[in-house]
Protein backbone atom coordinates (compact mmCIF):
# COMPACT_ATOMS: atom_id res chain seq x y z
CA UNK A 1 0.00 0.00 0.00
CA UNK A 2 2.58 2.10 0.95
CA UNK A 3 4.65 1.45 -2.44
CA UNK A 4 1.69 2.18 -4.49
CA UNK A 5 1.02 5.38 -3.00
CA UNK A 6 4.97 6.59 -3.25
CA UNK A 7 4.31 6.07 -7.13
CA UNK A 8 1.10 7.52 -7.29
CA UNK A 9 2.66 10.43 -6.18
CA UNK A 10 5.45 10.04 -7.67
CA UNK A 11 3.40 10.25 -11.06
CA UNK A 12 1.40 12.80 -10.15
CA UNK A 13 4.88 15.17 -9.75
CA UNK A 14 5.78 14.08 -13.19
CA UNK A 15 2.24 14.59 -14.45
CA UNK A 16 2.30 18.66 -13.71
CA UNK A 17 6.23 18.36 -14.65
CA UNK A 18 5.17 17.80 -18.39
CA UNK A 19 3.93 21.53 -18.81
CA UNK A 20 7.56 22.59 -18.01
CA UNK A 21 8.92 21.77 -21.73
CA UNK A 22 5.78 22.79 -23.65
CA UNK A 23 6.68 26.87 -21.94
CA UNK A 24 9.98 26.63 -21.48
CA UNK A 25 10.74 29.61 -23.70
CA UNK A 26 7.96 31.41 -22.45
CA UNK A 27 8.68 31.92 -18.65
CA UNK A 28 11.72 32.82 -16.99
CA UNK A 29 13.68 31.77 -14.19
CA UNK A 30 11.22 32.35 -11.12
CA UNK A 31 8.32 31.47 -12.89
CA UNK A 32 10.23 27.99 -13.60
CA UNK A 33 11.20 27.76 -10.06
CA UNK A 34 7.78 28.38 -8.62
CA UNK A 35 5.84 25.84 -10.87
CA UNK A 36 8.60 23.12 -10.02
CA UNK A 37 7.95 24.04 -6.21
CA UNK A 38 4.14 23.97 -7.18
CA UNK A 39 4.23 20.40 -8.70
CA UNK A 40 6.23 19.40 -5.55
CA UNK A 41 3.35 20.39 -3.42
CA UNK A 42 1.13 17.74 -5.29
CA UNK A 43 2.84 15.11 -3.49
CA UNK A 44 0.85 16.02 -0.10
CA UNK A 45 -2.49 16.37 -1.72
CA UNK A 46 -3.67 13.56 0.69
CA UNK A 47 -3.11 14.91 4.12
CA UNK A 48 -4.17 18.95 2.75
CA UNK A 49 -6.04 19.13 -0.35
CA UNK A 50 -7.43 22.68 -0.23
CA UNK A 51 -4.01 24.18 0.94
CA UNK A 52 -2.41 22.49 -1.74
CA UNK A 53 -4.53 24.43 -4.44
CA UNK A 54 -4.51 27.78 -2.57
CA UNK A 55 -0.73 27.44 -3.06
CA UNK A 56 -0.83 26.34 -6.56
CA UNK A 57 -2.86 29.57 -7.54
CA UNK A 58 0.11 31.84 -7.89
CA UNK A 59 1.50 29.41 -10.48
CA UNK A 60 -2.08 30.11 -12.25
CA UNK A 61 -1.64 33.43 -12.50
CA UNK A 62 1.57 33.30 -14.40
CA UNK A 63 -0.66 30.84 -17.04
CA UNK A 64 1.15 27.29 -15.60
CA UNK A 65 -2.18 25.37 -15.02
CA UNK A 66 -1.59 21.94 -15.05
CA UNK A 67 -0.94 21.66 -11.53
CA UNK A 68 -3.34 23.76 -10.40
CA UNK A 69 -5.82 21.56 -12.20
CA UNK A 70 -4.26 18.47 -10.81
CA UNK A 71 -4.68 19.94 -7.44
CA UNK A 72 -8.34 20.71 -8.03
CA UNK A 73 -9.48 17.24 -9.09
CA UNK A 74 -7.68 15.77 -5.85
CA UNK A 75 -9.99 18.68 -3.90
CA UNK A 76 -13.07 17.39 -5.78
CA UNK A 77 -12.28 13.60 -4.99
CA UNK A 78 -10.83 13.68 -1.26
CA UNK A 79 -13.25 16.22 0.12
CA UNK A 80 -16.42 15.61 0.38
CA UNK A 81 -18.28 19.03 1.29
CA UNK A 82 -19.84 20.19 -2.21
CA UNK A 83 -19.41 24.13 -0.69
CA UNK A 84 -15.75 23.80 -0.46
CA UNK A 85 -15.46 22.31 -4.06
CA UNK A 86 -17.84 24.45 -5.57
CA UNK A 87 -15.72 27.75 -3.77
CA UNK A 88 -12.46 26.04 -4.52
CA UNK A 89 -13.57 25.71 -8.21
CA UNK A 90 -14.67 29.49 -8.51
CA UNK A 91 -11.39 30.73 -6.87
CA UNK A 92 -9.59 28.31 -9.77
CA UNK A 93 -11.68 30.04 -12.42
CA UNK A 94 -11.45 33.28 -11.23
CA UNK A 95 -7.41 32.93 -10.95
CA UNK A 96 -7.37 31.00 -14.53
CA UNK A 97 -8.76 34.82 -15.82
CA UNK A 98 -6.01 36.34 -14.62
CA UNK A 99 -3.63 35.10 -17.70
CA UNK A 100 -6.08 36.37 -20.21
CA UNK A 101 -6.42 40.07 -18.76
CA UNK A 102 -5.77 42.69 -22.13
CA UNK A 103 -2.23 44.61 -21.93
CA UNK A 104 -2.87 48.53 -21.83
CA UNK A 105 -1.90 48.35 -25.71
CA UNK A 106 -4.72 45.88 -26.45
CA UNK A 107 -8.42 45.90 -27.50
CA UNK A 108 -10.44 42.89 -26.29
CA UNK A 109 -13.56 42.59 -28.12
CA UNK A 110 -16.54 40.53 -27.20
CA UNK A 111 -15.02 37.21 -28.75
CA UNK A 112 -12.08 37.54 -27.04
CA UNK A 113 -13.86 37.89 -23.41
CA UNK A 114 -16.37 35.24 -24.39
CA UNK A 115 -13.34 32.71 -25.10
CA UNK A 116 -11.39 33.66 -22.25
CA UNK A 117 -14.56 32.97 -20.01
CA UNK A 118 -15.40 29.52 -21.70
CA UNK A 119 -11.70 28.71 -21.28
CA UNK A 120 -11.37 29.36 -17.51
CA UNK A 121 -14.87 27.82 -16.96
CA UNK A 122 -13.16 24.37 -18.65
CA UNK A 123 -10.07 24.76 -16.66
CA UNK A 124 -12.20 24.79 -13.49
CA UNK A 125 -15.17 22.53 -14.05
CA UNK A 126 -12.74 19.95 -16.09
CA UNK A 127 -10.97 18.64 -12.99
CA UNK A 128 -13.88 18.74 -10.80
CA UNK A 129 -15.91 16.75 -12.91
CA UNK A 130 -12.76 14.47 -13.10
CA UNK A 131 -12.37 14.21 -9.25
CA UNK A 132 -16.02 13.81 -8.31
CA UNK A 133 -16.54 10.97 -11.00
CA UNK A 134 -12.87 9.38 -9.41
CA UNK A 135 -14.76 10.26 -5.62
CA UNK A 136 -18.17 8.48 -6.91
CA UNK A 137 -16.22 5.72 -8.77
CA UNK A 138 -15.01 4.33 -4.91
CA UNK A 139 -17.83 4.92 -3.12
CA UNK A 140 -19.72 3.13 -5.21
CA UNK A 141 -17.13 -0.05 -5.29
CA UNK A 142 -17.27 0.36 -1.63
CA UNK A 143 -21.25 -0.04 -1.76
CA UNK A 144 -20.69 -2.94 -4.21
CA UNK A 145 -18.04 -4.46 -1.68
CA UNK A 146 -20.48 -4.13 1.16
CA UNK A 147 -23.47 -5.61 -0.60
CA UNK A 148 -21.62 -8.77 -1.14
CA UNK A 149 -20.20 -9.32 2.21
CA UNK A 150 -24.37 -8.82 3.04
CA UNK A 151 -25.51 -11.49 0.65
CA UNK A 152 -22.35 -13.57 1.91
CA UNK A 153 -23.88 -13.17 5.32
CA UNK A 154 -26.97 -13.77 4.74
CA UNK A 155 -26.13 -16.95 2.73
CA UNK A 156 -23.89 -17.98 6.08
CA UNK A 157 -27.42 -17.69 7.75
CA UNK A 158 -29.96 -19.62 5.25
CA UNK A 159 -27.11 -22.20 5.56
CA UNK A 160 -27.20 -22.25 9.36
CA UNK A 161 -31.07 -21.99 9.30
CA UNK A 162 -31.44 -25.32 6.93
CA UNK A 163 -28.63 -27.02 9.00
CA UNK A 164 -30.47 -26.16 12.21
CA UNK A 165 -33.17 -27.81 10.77
CA UNK A 166 -31.94 -30.60 9.64
CA UNK A 167 -30.49 -31.25 13.09
CA UNK A 168 -33.36 -30.84 14.43
CA UNK A 169 -34.90 -33.64 12.35
CA UNK A 170 -32.42 -36.32 12.79
CA UNK A 171 -32.80 -35.72 17.07
CA UNK A 172 -37.19 -36.40 16.41
CA UNK A 173 -36.07 -39.04 13.94
CA UNK A 174 -33.28 -40.91 16.26
CA UNK A 175 -35.97 -40.38 19.02
CA UNK A 176 -38.82 -41.65 17.75
CA UNK A 177 -37.22 -44.53 16.10
CA UNK A 178 -33.42 -45.99 17.44
CA UNK A 179 -34.56 -44.75 21.35
CA UNK A 180 -37.80 -46.71 21.20
CA UNK A 181 -36.73 -49.86 19.96
CA UNK A 182 -33.54 -49.94 21.90
CA UNK A 183 -35.56 -48.73 25.25
CA UNK A 184 -37.85 -51.59 24.16
CA UNK A 185 -34.82 -54.50 24.26
CA UNK A 186 -33.72 -53.02 27.67
CA UNK A 187 -37.38 -54.12 28.77
CA UNK A 188 -37.37 -57.30 27.19
CA UNK A 189 -33.99 -57.63 29.05
CA UNK A 190 -35.14 -57.02 32.05
CA UNK A 191 -37.61 -59.63 31.89
CA UNK A 192 -35.57 -62.04 30.59
CA UNK A 193 -33.68 -61.36 33.12
CA UNK A 194 -36.18 -62.39 35.86
CA UNK A 195 -37.95 -65.59 33.95
CA UNK A 196 -34.55 -66.64 32.85
CA UNK A 197 -33.80 -70.03 34.84
CA UNK A 198 -30.35 -70.84 34.38
CA UNK A 199 -27.09 -68.40 35.28
CA UNK A 200 -26.03 -68.12 31.53
CA UNK A 201 -29.59 -66.87 30.34
CA UNK A 202 -29.80 -64.53 33.49
CA UNK A 203 -26.55 -63.64 32.77
CA UNK A 204 -26.80 -62.73 29.13
CA UNK A 205 -30.15 -60.96 29.43
CA UNK A 206 -28.09 -58.69 32.08
CA UNK A 207 -25.32 -57.92 29.38
CA UNK A 208 -28.17 -56.75 26.67
CA UNK A 209 -29.96 -54.78 29.42
CA UNK A 210 -27.09 -52.89 30.41
CA UNK A 211 -25.46 -52.00 26.82
CA UNK A 212 -29.08 -50.95 25.40
CA UNK A 213 -29.14 -48.87 28.94
CA UNK A 214 -25.57 -47.27 27.62
CA UNK A 215 -26.50 -47.07 24.23
CA UNK A 216 -29.90 -45.18 25.20
CA UNK A 217 -28.23 -42.66 27.42
CA UNK A 218 -25.34 -41.98 24.87
CA UNK A 219 -27.68 -41.81 22.17
CA UNK A 220 -30.20 -39.59 24.41
CA UNK A 221 -26.96 -37.04 25.30
CA UNK A 222 -26.43 -36.64 21.40
CA UNK A 223 -30.02 -36.03 20.43
CA UNK A 224 -29.58 -33.27 23.61
CA UNK A 225 -26.80 -32.13 21.46
CA UNK A 226 -28.81 -32.06 18.04
CA UNK A 227 -31.28 -30.01 19.96
CA UNK A 228 -29.64 -27.63 21.59
CA UNK A 229 -28.30 -26.66 17.60
CA UNK A 230 -24.44 -26.58 19.72
CA UNK A 231 -21.58 -28.20 17.96
CA UNK A 232 -20.69 -31.13 19.78
CA UNK A 233 -16.74 -29.68 20.09
CA UNK A 234 -18.11 -26.76 22.29
CA UNK A 235 -20.76 -28.20 23.94
CA UNK A 236 -18.73 -29.36 26.92
CA UNK A 237 -19.98 -25.97 28.85
CA UNK A 238 -23.10 -27.51 29.21
CA UNK A 239 -24.18 -29.37 31.73
CA UNK A 240 -26.01 -33.01 32.27
CA UNK A 241 -26.32 -35.38 29.40
CA UNK A 242 -24.69 -33.00 26.86
CA UNK A 243 -21.47 -33.18 28.58
CA UNK A 244 -21.52 -36.72 28.75
CA UNK A 245 -21.85 -36.73 24.88
CA UNK A 246 -18.44 -34.80 24.99
CA UNK A 247 -16.27 -36.00 27.30
CA UNK A 248 -17.54 -39.36 27.25
CA UNK A 249 -17.03 -42.39 26.74
CA UNK A 250 -13.58 -42.39 26.80
CA UNK A 251 -10.22 -44.73 27.49
CA UNK A 252 -11.92 -44.91 31.07
CA UNK A 253 -15.29 -46.67 29.74
CA UNK A 254 -13.25 -49.54 27.53
CA UNK A 255 -12.73 -51.85 29.71
CA UNK A 256 -16.26 -51.89 30.67
CA UNK A 257 -17.19 -51.89 27.05
CA UNK A 258 -14.34 -55.28 26.28
CA UNK A 259 -16.38 -56.90 29.40
CA UNK A 260 -19.70 -56.96 28.04
CA UNK A 261 -18.04 -58.24 24.84
CA UNK A 262 -17.02 -61.41 25.46
CA UNK A 263 -14.05 -63.59 27.40
CA UNK A 264 -12.51 -64.26 24.24
CA UNK A 265 -11.66 -60.18 23.99
CA UNK A 266 -8.00 -59.19 25.58
CA UNK A 267 -7.21 -55.93 26.37
CA UNK A 268 -3.56 -54.58 26.81
CA UNK A 269 -3.44 -50.86 27.60
CA UNK A 270 0.61 -50.06 28.56
CA UNK A 271 -0.40 -46.47 28.17
CA UNK A 272 1.31 -44.14 30.67
CA UNK A 273 -1.03 -42.28 33.82
CA UNK A 274 -1.85 -38.76 31.82
CA UNK A 275 -4.87 -37.05 30.67
CA UNK A 276 -5.47 -36.99 26.83
CA UNK A 277 -7.06 -34.83 25.36
CA UNK A 278 -11.22 -35.74 25.32
CA UNK A 279 -11.08 -35.79 21.28
CA UNK A 280 -8.19 -38.61 21.77
CA UNK A 281 -10.10 -40.46 24.22
CA UNK A 282 -13.12 -40.38 22.65
CA UNK A 283 -11.69 -41.03 19.01
CA UNK A 284 -10.02 -44.53 20.78
CA UNK A 285 -12.89 -45.33 22.27
CA UNK A 286 -14.81 -45.17 19.08
CA UNK A 287 -12.39 -47.08 17.23
CA UNK A 288 -12.15 -50.07 19.47
CA UNK A 289 -15.90 -50.58 19.82
CA UNK A 290 -16.55 -50.33 16.21
CA UNK A 291 -13.23 -52.59 15.24
CA UNK A 292 -14.81 -55.52 18.05
CA UNK A 293 -18.27 -54.81 16.38
CA UNK A 294 -17.19 -55.75 13.64
CA UNK A 295 -15.04 -58.87 14.97
CA UNK A 296 -17.90 -60.43 16.88
CA UNK A 297 -19.64 -59.85 13.37
CA UNK A 298 -17.82 -61.24 11.21
CA UNK A 299 -15.16 -63.53 12.82
CA UNK A 300 -17.28 -64.78 15.33
CA UNK A 301 -15.56 -67.00 18.48
CA UNK A 302 -12.12 -65.39 17.29
CA UNK A 303 -9.88 -64.17 19.59
CA UNK A 304 -9.86 -59.99 19.93
CA UNK A 305 -6.61 -58.60 20.74
CA UNK A 306 -6.97 -54.71 21.99
CA UNK A 307 -3.90 -52.53 22.55
CA UNK A 308 -2.98 -49.33 23.58
CA UNK A 309 0.45 -48.02 23.96
CA UNK A 310 2.24 -44.40 23.38
CA UNK A 311 4.09 -43.35 20.63
CA UNK A 312 7.86 -43.51 21.04
CA UNK A 313 9.36 -39.79 20.36
CA UNK A 314 5.99 -38.57 19.76
CA UNK A 315 2.84 -37.42 21.59
CA UNK A 316 0.35 -39.86 20.08
CA UNK A 317 -1.42 -42.25 21.26
CA UNK A 318 -1.45 -45.74 19.49
CA UNK A 319 -4.49 -47.89 19.30
CA UNK A 320 -4.28 -51.32 17.60
CA UNK A 321 -7.32 -54.26 17.21
CA UNK A 322 -6.23 -57.11 15.51
CA UNK A 323 -8.52 -60.53 15.53
CA UNK A 324 -7.79 -64.42 14.14
CA UNK A 325 -10.38 -66.23 11.43
CA UNK A 326 -13.58 -67.34 12.40
CA UNK A 327 -14.95 -70.42 13.72
CA UNK A 328 -15.60 -73.22 11.58
CA UNK A 329 -19.02 -72.61 12.61
CA UNK A 330 -19.65 -69.96 11.10
CA UNK A 331 -19.36 -66.23 10.91
CA UNK A 332 -21.89 -63.20 12.06
CA UNK A 333 -24.87 -63.55 13.48
CA UNK A 334 -26.05 -66.84 11.45
CA UNK A 335 -23.04 -68.61 13.67
CA UNK A 336 -25.69 -68.80 16.50
CA UNK A 337 -28.67 -70.29 14.57
CA UNK A 338 -30.54 -71.31 11.71
CA UNK A 339 -32.96 -68.86 12.39
CA UNK A 340 -30.91 -65.94 12.46
CA UNK A 341 -30.11 -63.17 10.03
CA UNK A 342 -26.86 -61.43 9.24
CA UNK A 343 -26.31 -58.36 11.37
CA UNK A 344 -27.05 -55.23 8.93
CA UNK A 345 -23.95 -53.12 7.95
CA UNK A 346 -24.00 -50.17 6.22
CA UNK A 347 -20.29 -49.84 5.00
CA UNK A 348 -19.41 -46.38 6.16
CA UNK A 349 -17.61 -47.72 9.66
CA UNK A 350 -13.97 -47.80 8.62
CA UNK A 351 -14.49 -45.00 6.38
CA UNK A 352 -15.84 -42.98 9.83
CA UNK A 353 -12.89 -44.42 11.92
CA UNK A 354 -10.44 -43.07 9.13
CA UNK A 355 -12.17 -39.66 9.24
CA UNK A 356 -11.89 -39.27 12.93
CA UNK A 357 -8.44 -40.13 12.94
CA UNK A 358 -7.61 -37.52 10.19
CA UNK A 359 -9.89 -34.76 11.50
CA UNK A 360 -7.01 -35.18 14.58
CA UNK A 361 -4.08 -35.15 12.27
CA UNK A 362 -3.39 -38.88 12.19
CA UNK A 363 -4.16 -41.78 10.37
CA UNK A 364 -6.27 -44.73 10.51
CA UNK A 365 -5.57 -48.62 8.05
CA UNK A 366 -7.32 -51.57 8.40
CA UNK A 367 -6.48 -54.58 6.39
CA UNK A 368 -6.40 -58.40 7.01
CA UNK A 369 -3.57 -60.47 8.66
CA UNK A 370 -1.67 -63.23 7.03
CA UNK A 371 -3.31 -65.46 9.58
CA UNK A 372 -6.58 -65.07 7.95
CA UNK A 373 -7.73 -62.55 10.65
CA UNK A 374 -8.21 -58.67 10.82
CA UNK A 375 -5.77 -55.65 11.87
CA UNK A 376 -7.32 -52.49 12.82
CA UNK A 377 -4.34 -49.82 13.81
CA UNK A 378 -4.46 -45.96 14.07
CA UNK A 379 -1.88 -43.23 15.52
CA UNK A 380 -3.93 -40.21 16.69
CA UNK A 381 -1.54 -37.32 18.08
CA UNK A 382 -1.98 -35.79 21.27
CA UNK A 383 0.12 -32.20 21.98
CA UNK A 384 0.78 -31.21 25.29
CA UNK A 385 0.68 -27.35 24.30
CA UNK A 386 -1.99 -26.05 23.25
CA UNK A 387 -5.80 -27.21 21.96
CA UNK A 388 -6.38 -30.07 20.22
CA UNK A 389 -8.10 -30.35 16.23
CA UNK A 390 -11.18 -29.70 16.30
CA UNK A 391 -13.35 -32.61 14.20
CA UNK A 392 -14.20 -36.14 13.62
CA UNK A 393 -17.36 -35.96 16.61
Amino acid sequence: MKRSRLAADAGTVALAAVEIPAVWSLIGPVELVLYIVTALLLVVWRYWPVPVLLLTLPAAMTGLLLAPMIAMCHVAFGVRRRAVIGACAGLLFAVALVPWRPMQTEVWSYEDGLRAVISSALLALGPTAVGALARTRRELAGRLDELMHSRERERKLLARSAVTEERARLAREMHDVVAHNISLIAVQAGALRSTAHTDASRETASTIGELSRRTLHELRAMVSVLRSGEDPGRAGAHEGTVEMAVDGPGLAELPALLRVSGDHVRYEAAVPARRWPKRVEQAAYRIVQEAVTNALKHATGACVTVALRERAGSEALLVEVRNGPGSAAGTGAAAYGEESRPLPSSGFGLIGLRERAEALGGWLEARPTADGGFSVRAALPAPTGGTPPVGGV
